[in-house]
């Protein structure tokens, strides 16, 4: 019997040893395990609100990029600020090329429009023949900066035969940077 008890003490000081160990290092181990997962976790959520954030940046660059080519289009036709004169040259410049006599009058009272754009308005006075004045209008169009006619005007010349008056108003609208 003492070989049967003495089996079975040693086979629960075994059992108590390995409960033991469990206990010491398994559980513990287990813990840490369970604790480290949370952290990937959280860190998994992190990264990806970061990555998120990358993606973001790359289309509010995207887009600041694409605003930047519009904001460059816009400046080559409209006027830039302190370009009006440069404007008026052009109209005179056309308007002698086609043996005109012109009055170009602009509207100094700049009235600030939305944003970065004031409105420039262009009074065109104009005397010559019928087919300088057609050509002068359409030349008009092909100005580098845009022009908007909103009134025209044609009228003979009663005291010199075959001269006509032109009368034009417009705008351009002059674009400046803050």
């Amino acid at each position: 019997m003492t070989s049967i008890k003495r089996f079975y003490f040693n086979i629960s000081f075994l059992l108590a040893v390995i409960v033991v160990m469990i206990g010491l290092v398994v559980v513990p181990a287990a813990a840490s395990l369970q604790s480290l997962g949370e952290m990937i976790r959280e860190q998994d959520q992190k990264l990806s609100q970061k990555e998120s954030s990358g993606f973001n940046i790359e289309q509010v660059k995207t887009e600041l990029s694409d605003a930047q080519k519009q904001s460059e289009q816009l400046s080559g036709v409209f006027v830039g600020e302190g370009e009006e004169l440069k404007l008026i040259t052009q109209i005179e410049g056309l308007a002698q090329q086609l043996n005109l006599e012109v009055i170009v009058t602009p509207d100094l009272n700049l009235k600030p429009q939305s944003g970065q754009m004031k409105r420039l308005l262009l009074k065109i006075n104009a005397a010559g023949d019928y087919l300088s004045i057609i050509k002068f209008i359409s030349d008009l169009e092909s100005l580098d900066h845009y022009f908007n006619v909103s009134r025209l005007m044609l009228r003979s010349k009663n005291d010199i035969a075959g001269t006509v008056i032109l009368e034009l108003e417009g705008q351009n609208y002059i674009y400046f940077e803050k």
